[in-house]
């Protein structure tokens, strides 16, 4: 029984391991990349209709 809860244990911290790194991934990698292309094409986006005279939008 004892050997059981060592195994549960141990699954239970690898996966909580796991979860931690991807998550750290998610936050540390994949959101900066997210909110720079966001506000990359927020500013082109912003440049552009800047650039472009508004009659031609019409």
């Amino acid at each position: 029984m004892q050997f059981l809860n060592n195994v549960r244990t141990g699954l239970t911290l690898v996966v909580f391991t796991e979860f931690v790194l991807v998550f750290k991934h998610i936050w540390f990698i994949e959101l900066p990349k997210m909110l720079y292309f966001i506000k990359f094409f927020h500013w082109r986006n912003l440049l552009a209709s800047m650039l472009t005279p508004s009659w031609l939008l019409f």
